[in-house]
């Protein structure tokens, strides 16, 4: 069982080398219709003072905006933990601010070679979203740029798409516009973290309810720390996504008619979590 015990019954800081890991990233039952590849993307970094964790989610309407995803989630998780590592303190904004710089850097060394019109770059391929998570000795945080959500702990966090379903976009800076974040502080006791893009507000929805054909409940993002057969297996997290997102289809023997249940994850997914301390 995964404890989450106050800072008084645990040792001073907060131990790295217990920090785990688990992610799991899939394809939406709507992109699985149309034959569209994945837009989201998961990444993962240590180093020698933090662990971090990131998702990105590429918007819909740009054409490759997968490449963007994977590359936006990898960067930032690595910068992150390498300014972390450097003594960057975790609760500073400037700390998130700048590693997305560093994204942004890589993004615009992208952006020259493409050549070509930068707008038209950045909307097909650098649009998505980040929401990332991270644990040091001295606690543990989560920022985002756009929609997702994010668990610390015990507390939720589910972050709004804006108006017209249209979230921020860190690329939005290359092209002279905003890209509103947000950086939420964990409170001392916790002893988990989990990020995850929009699509994951589905499990939310149907949180617990049973799958089709006896295949499970659906995965709650905010139990996934206390479910040990989530972190013995690396795979185990994207399986439980990919059960959520499959179809089901069921055959009539009388009529010989096919009846299909569209699966619960009608968005990509991706999810990406960290847990640590003692655990018994």
């Amino acid at each position: 069982m995964y404890t989450n015990e106050s800072d008084a019954a645990a040792a001073p800081g907060i131990d790295l080398a217990t920090v785990e890991v688990a992610t799991g990233c899939v394809l939406g039952r709507d992109h699985r219709r149309t034959d569209r590849p994945c837009q989201d993307a998961v990444a993962v970094a240590r180093a020698d003072g933090a662990a971090v964790v990131a998702v990105a989610d590429g918007c819909g309407s740009g054409r490759h905006s997968e490449v963007g995803a994977r590359i936006g989630a990898r960067v930032l998780a690595t910068a992150a933990a390498a300014r972390l590592t450097a003594g960057a303190a975790i609760e500073d904004p400037a700390t998130w601010l700048a590693a997305a710089d560093d994204v942004l850097v890589q993004l615009t060394c992208l952006i020259d070679a493409f050549g070509g019109s930068v707008r038209d770059v950045v909307h097909d391929h650098f649009l998505f979203t980040l929401v990332a998570a991270a644990v040091t000795p001295r606690g543990a945080a989560a920022f985002a740029i756009g929609d997702g959500v994010i668990v610390l702990g015990d507390d939720l966090h589910v972050l709004d798409a804006g108006p017209d379903n249209a979230p921020p976009y860190l690329a939005y800076r290359l092209l002279g516009a905003p890209a509103p974040h947000r950086l939420v502080v964990a409170p001392p006791a916790t002893r988990a973290a989990l990020v995850a893009t929009d699509g994951a507000t589905a499990l939310l929805a149907h949180a617990g309810a049973p799958l089709p054909a006896g295949r499970g409940a659906v995965l709650d993002p905010r139990a996934v720390a206390t479910d040990d057969r989530l972190w013995r297996n690396p795979d185990a997290l994207r399986r439980r996504l990919a059960v959520a997102s499959a179809d089901h289809v069921e055959v009539d023997a009388a009529t010989a008619r096919l009846t299909r249940t569209g699966g619960v994850l009608a968005d990509d997914t991706a999810i990406a979590a960290l847990r640590w301390g003692p655990r018994c």
